[in-house]
């Protein structure tokens, strides 16, 4: 700031206000890469947010938390093992997207044992030609009746 006032001194005491060479000061210049040095930067709008701590990261969606799937899982609740319901497709279709992929757990709220064996149970499934394996599998109901 004193430069540049020190430059509006110089200039306005020169005596003539129409003086077409008006020097504010030294040119800037730009590194190599094209970028202006430190000082002569301007400040972005997010350089004035506050910064979360860079070694701090957020937590991935993975699903709920033990308690919550423990009382949202079907299989925990009732007791039964996924693996054991491979060869039941309208259970199965519950679980798996119109693509025939199997959902996430943030989806199917299931506890870390059993979404892994329902996965397993899934792909046994489509293995033994019990589900289709690139699409949902159609309801009964949809099947029989005649169009």
């Amino acid at each position: 700031m004193d430069q540049l006032t020190n430059i509006l001194d110089n200039a306005s005491s020169s005596g003539s206000p129409q003086s077409n060479t008006f020097n504010v000061g030294p040119k800037y210049e730009r590194t190599r890469r094209g970028r202006l040095p430190k000082d002569q930067r301007f400040l972005k709008p997010t350089d004035l947010l506050p910064r979360e701590d860079p070694f701090r990261r957020k937590r991935a969606l993975l699903g709920p938390g033990a308690a919550e799937s423990r009382r949202n899982d079907w299989f925990y609740q009732l007791d039964i093992d996924p693996l054991y319901e491979a060869i039941n497709p309208r259970l199965l279709s519950y679980f798996v997207t119109d693509m025939g992929k199997v959902k996430n757990r943030a989806e199917t709220k299931l506890t870390w044992r059993n979404q892994r064996r329902l996965t397993k149970a899934i792909r046994r499934a489509k293995m033994m030609g019990v589900m289709p394996i690139l699409n949902k599998q159609i309801s009964s109901y949809f099947r029989d009746t005649a169009w």
